[in-house]
């Protein structure tokens, strides 16, 4: 060991000196990685723990974002990962989608959550779909910059991907609260099941995150007959937990997407992405 690496000491914090008092250690809580730049790492109070994140503000300066810490980031992320899944594996799965959508309806579980009294209708697919939403929610489509989140996931894949709308269900914009999107895909360019793309969305949502955990998991069958998945999952992110949603139906090569984005303390907003999924109406 060098001189400088015997003062700095090993966890990389300073080492004291022999002749000085014994100084007092950092709390517990995030500090940037010693061993990785780029992310944060946990410091229990004496010794770095296992758990690691990647770091936002080093994400920021490197690529600026408009959109609101976590929400923006992530659904970006998410909705790339799920629209580059199809263009992956919808080739090779395509012979065997109608055995594993028939398997999917005889195990679906019936959506039994369904939109309160006064949530309106709103349109998705450019008009060939509906959904319903609470009118009490607020639009956080601008917030999250849906308009150029379309532009950067269609434009290379050439794809009519629509963000149909966010918005905040839940607690309030500063402290992240819970935001719901719903994602529509007019022709994927290939067959699919909601399985396939529900547990992909899943796996880029939380790409760079450990310790995720799907806390519940299964088909789904609506009130209209339309057969999905729906999936909740969580992940320590910072002094907090994520607690998310999602929930995805394919019919044909057309896809919807439900997403929600929340915390323990907020919850996940499963039971508003299985409403607003019982709600869908295609035409």
């Amino acid at each position: 060991m060098t001189e400088q690496q015997h003062a700095q000491g090993t966890d990389g914090f300073a080492a004291p000196s022999a002749a000085a008092p014994t100084p007092e250690l950092p709390p517990a809580g995030w500090y940037p990685d010693p061993e990785q730049v780029g992310h944060k790492r946990y410091w229990d109070g004496r010794e770095w723990g296992t758990h690691r994140a990647i770091d936002p503000a080093v994400q920021e300066q490197q690529q600026p974002r408009r959109w609101q810490p976590r929400v923006g980031p992530i659904i970006a992320a998410s909705v790339a990962g799920t629209i580059v899944l199809l263009g992956l594996i919808g080739g090779v799965i395509g012979m065997a989608t109608p055995l594993i959508t028939e398997a999917a309806k005889s195990n679906a579980r019936e959506l039994t959550a369904t939109p309160g009294d006064g949530w309106t209708s709103h349109p998705i697919l450019a008009g060939d779909g509906t959904i319903s939403v609470d009118p009490a929610w607020d639009d956080v489509t601008d917030i999250i910059g849906v308009s150029a989140m379309e532009d950067q996931m269609a434009g290379p894949l050439d794809l009519d991907l629509r963000v149909d709308g966010a918005w905040l269900t839940a607690g309030t914009v500063e402290d992240g609260g819970v935001v719901l999107m719903v994602v529509s895909i007019a022709d994927a360019g290939g067959p699919s099941t909601a399985r396939v793309e529900t547990t992909g969305f899943i796996s880029s949502a939380t790409a760079g995150f450990e310790d995720v955990t799907t806390t519940a998991q299964g088909d789904v069958r609506t009130v209209s007959g339309l057969t999905g998945y729906v999936a909740e999952y969580e992940f320590p992110i910072y002094d907090l937990i994520a607690s998310d949603a999602v929930g995805v139906v394919v019919d044909g090569e057309r896809q919807v997407l439900v997403y929600s984005s929340g915390s323990d303390d907020l919850g996940s907003g499963i039971e508003d992405v299985e409403a607003v999924l019982n709600s869908l109406e295609l035409e």
